[in-house]
């Protein structure tokens, strides 16, 4: 214990006798200090800062040291690694048919209705989950709608050519399938069993080629609202998204 022993000499005055232990401060000038946020090993989340014994005299430089890895998978993180394998970008070539105002004006009562007209290709892109073993695909109605080629992207890389199976317009859903062998794909959940406010995923790939990068991306957000009804387009009141989970997870 350092304490001051305060002893009067023969002359009446006072002399300050300072007891004090230097213990490794002497050896070299070396400093080395550990700053520690709890006792290591009391809590996962402890961070130990050292101080360089070079910068000891001058500026104090803090050099983190790093985390164990297994700390930071978090439940987001564990859930994209089990369904980013399985989200796939989804290219659609579509054949327009491109009219001439010019001619329609002067001899669209004269000829068939695709006379004169000319065709162009038009690609379009978005996301999908590969949902089974056989490669069954769920995407958006939209996305493959009057497509005549229907290609697949994998977060791997590989392309696949896919078949379109089945579409409900009114729901906006489709059922695509590809061939290939040991497919990724995610396991559907049950929405009923969700709660308001409950944290959400958004994964998905609606860049496509546009990237040149077949990887999904992954963001959060929680349920704002369910069993949404509306429709989006007034010139197809048949097309009404039912029930729908509103988030507000950028897509």
């Amino acid at each position: 214990m350092n304490q001051f022993s305060l002893k009067r000499n023969s002359r009446g005055g006072i002399l300050p006798h300072l007891a004090i232990f230097l213990l490794g401060l002497l050896v070299g000038g070396v400093v080395m200090g550990e700053v520690v946020r709890g006792r290591a090993g009391d809590k996962p989340d402890s961070v130990a800062l050292a101080i360089k014994p070079e910068q000891a005299s001058g500026a104090i430089a803090l050099t983190p040291i790093a985390k164990d890895p297994a700390l930071r998978r978090t439940p987001v993180v564990i859930a994209g690694e089990r369904v980013v394998p399985a989200i796939v970008s989804i290219t659609v070539t579509q054949i327009q048919v491109v009219r001439d105002p010019f001619f329609d004006d002067f001899f669209g009562g004269f000829f068939a209705p695709n006379q004169g007209a000319r065709y162009r290709e038009v690609q379009s892109i978005g996301s999908g989950v590969l949902f089974d073993s056989l490669g069954h695909i769920i995407t958006n109605f939209h996305v493959v709608e009057g497509a005549s080629v229907i290609m697949v992207n994998l977060p791997g890389g590989a392309e696949l050519r896919g078949t379109l199976i089945g579409s409900d317009a009114a729901s906006d859903l489709a059922v695509v399938r590809v061939q290939g062998k040991r497919l990724p794909y995610a396991v559907l959940g049950n929405s009923d069993s969700l709660f308001l406010g409950e944290p959400v995923i958004a994964i998905g790939n609606p860049f496509g080629y546009l990237m040149s990068d077949a990887n999904p991306s992954l963001t959060t957000g929680i349920v704002s609202a369910l069993h949404r009804n509306f429709s989006l387009n007034p010139d197809q009141p048949n097309r009404i998204y039912q029930n729908m989970i509103q988030t507000d997870a950028a897509i």
